[in-house]
C-alpha cells in the first residue's frame, strides 16, 4: 500500500480524489497501477453530491461557465442507471466526475472509480450542446466496465515502460463510441430522431475519410501508439480511426444480432458475456475470444465479416443490414464539382490543409502545405472557394494557381463528380410490422 499526503499551498483548497481518506488529507492506494489511475482535484472546486442506486456519486466542478449543474446531474442519474442495467449493477461504491470547464476544446480519460471530463465553459445551452456533453459522460462511464474491468490481454498486467499493443481496441474504444450514442436515447436525453440524426453524423464522417478504404480496422487498433496519436496531412488518406470504424462495426453487429434473433438478444449480451467472463475477475481477453463471444450471441460464423470488414477494407453495406429495421442511407445530394482539397485561411493566407487521395488536386501535383491563391486568375479564398467551384462544372477544366515549395505555379485541373459530403439514416416506405417491431426496439428499449 501506498500511502500519499497532500499539502494544499492554500489552506481553503479542496482535495477531491477517488482514493478513501485514511486521515486528514492522506489518502490510501492498495498499489502502485491504483495510485497511477486515481486523480487528485487540488484546489478552488464545486463539488455536488448525489445518489444513484444507492451509490454515492460527486460530480466536481473547476471552472466557470454556463453550466447548470442541477441539470445536469439529472441526465448523468440517467446514463447512470442505463449503464448499470446492461451490466447487472454498478462494480463500486463511490463514483467521481471531474468536469473541468475550459477555454475550448473538449475530452475525456476514464478511470477505473472516477472519469475525468473536458468540456467548453459555455457549451451547454441549447439540447445540441447539451446532448453532446451527455455523449461524453455515457462514453467515459462506459469505460469503467469496457477498458478498466474488460479489457484486451495486452492490457492486462499494465507495462510503464513499454508500448502495449493489440487488434482489440476497436471494440474498446469503437463500441464504447456507439453506446454513446445510444445509452442517451434509452435514457430519454433525446428521442429517436435525434438519435438517428447523431449516428447519421459519425456515418458521415466515416464515409468521408478516405483513409476508410486503406487501413484495416485491427490495423487501426494495433498502430495506435504509432499513428493515431501523431496525425498528419496524409492522415485521412492512409489511416482510419478505430474509435469511428469500431463504432460502425459495432452498429452492424448489434443490427445483425437483433436482426437474426428477433429482437431476442442484442450487442449488449456480448457485453454481458465479457463481463461476465472477464471483466468481473478482470482477467484480458484476446481477439479470438472477443470473436468467439460475439459469435455465440450472433449464433453464426463471422469468419467472413471479420475478413471483409476488421481485418479487411471493404465498403461496409449500411443498407444491407439497415433494411430489416426500415431504413436506409441515402447519400446527400452534392452539387460542387469535386477538387479535392481543404483549406485553411490565416492572416490573409490561404494554405491547403489536406489534398484527398486520388483527387483531381492530388493528381494534379498539388500538395498539403501549398497556397492557394488564384482560379482562372481570380484570387480565391478559403471562405469562398466553394462558391467559385460551383461556377463550374465536373468535366470542365480550371486553372489553378498555387505557391508550391515557394514557386508560383498555375496547375490545370480538370474538376471530377461532386462527391457526397453528408449521409442521412431515412425510414423506408411501405415497412412491415417486423421491420417496425425491431426498430421500435432497437431505439427504445435495448
Amino acid at each position: 500500500p501506498i500511502e500519499i499526503k497532500i499539502i494544499p499551498a492554500r489552506p481553503d483548497w479542496q482535495i477531491t480524489t477517488p482514493l478513501p481518506e485514511i486521515s486528514p488529507q492522506t489518502f490510501l492506494a492498495n498499489d502502485l497501477d491504483t495510485l497511477v489511475d486515481s486523480p487528485f482535484e487540488i484546489g478552488y472546486q464545486q463539488i455536488y453530491d448525489f445518489t444513484v442506486l444507492d451509490k454515492s456519486h460527486q460530480l466536481v466542478v473547476w471552472g466557470e461557465g454556463n453550466l447548470d449543474p442541477q441539470i445536469a446531474i439529472e441526465d448523468i442519474k440517467k446514463i447512470v442507471e442505463v449503464e448499470a442495467k446492461i451490466f447487472g449493477g454498478l462494480p463500486y461504491e463511490h463514483y467521481i466526475f471531474l468536469l473541468h470547464l475550459s477555454p475550448s476544446g473538449g475530452g475525456g480519460l476514464e478511470h477505473k472509480n472516477c472519469c475525468s471530463l473536458l468540456y467548453p465553459r459555455f457549451g451547454f445551452q441549447g439540447s445540441e450542446k447539451h446532448n453532446r456533453f451527455m455523449q461524453l459522460v455515457a462514453h467515459e462511464f462506459f469505460h469503467l466496465w469496457n477498458v478498466k474491468r474488460i479489457r484486451p490481454a495486452a492490457l492486462e498486467k499494465f507495462d510503464y515502460e513499454g508500448e502495449n499493443y493489440t487488434p482489440s481496441l476497436w471494440f474498446s474504444e469503437g463500441t464504447t463510441s456507439y453506446y454513446d450514442l445510444i445509452i442517451p436515447r434509452r435514457a430519454e436525453i433525446y428521442d429517436e430522431q435525434e438519435f438517428l440524426a447523431e449516428l447519421s453524423k459519425e456515418i458521415t464522417r466515416y464515409q468521408t475519410t478516405p483513409g476508410r478504404l486503406v487501413q484495416p480496422l485491427s490495423e487501426s487498433s494495433f498502430d495506435a501508439w504509432i499513428k493515431l496519436y501523431r496525425p498528419d496531412a496524409n492522415s485521412s488518406n492512409s489511416q482510419m480511426s478505430y474509435y469511428l470504424k469500431g463504432e460502425m462495426v459495432t452498429l452492424l453487429l448489434d443490427l445483425l444480432i437483433r436482426d437474426r434473433t428477433d429482437g431476442a438478444k442484442s450487442f449488449d449480451d456480448v457485453l454481458v458475456a465479457m463481463w461476465e467472463q472477464f471483466g468481473k475477475a478482470e482477467i484480458g481477453f484476446t481477439e479470438t475470444q472477443l470473436k468467439n463471444i460475439i459469435e455465440s450471441v450472433a449464433d453464426r460464423d463471422l469468419t467472413d465479416f471479420y475478413d471483409r470488414y476488421v481485418h479487411g477494407v471493404e465498403e461496409l453495406p449500411f443498407n444491407d443490414y439497415l433494411n430489416p429495421f426500415g431504413l436506409e442511407l441515402k447519400a446527400g445530394e452534392a452539387t460542387t464539382p469535386y477538387l479535392g482539397i481543404t483549406v485553411n485561411s490565416d492572416r490573409g493566407k490561404e494554405t491547403i490543409k489536406s489534398v484527398a487521395a486520388n483527387s483531381p488536386a492530388q493528381l494534379a501535383g498539388i500538395d498539403p502545405g501549398d497556397e492557394l491563391l488564384a482560379i482562372d486568375g481570380f484570387k480565391v479564398t478559403a471562405e469562398k472557394l466553394v462558391d467559385r467551384l460551383k461556377l463550374y462544372t465536373d468535366g470542365q477544366q480550371i486553372d489553378l494557381t498555387i505557391f508550391h515549395a515557394d514557386r508560383l505555379m498555375t496547375l490545370p485541373i480538370v474538376l471530377a463528380k461532386p462527391q457526397p459530403q453528408q449521409y442521412q439514416l431515412q425510414a423506408l416506405e411501405n415497412t412491415v410490422d417486423r421491420q417496425r417491431q425491431l426498430f421500435k426496439d432497437w431505439v427504445s428499449h435495448r
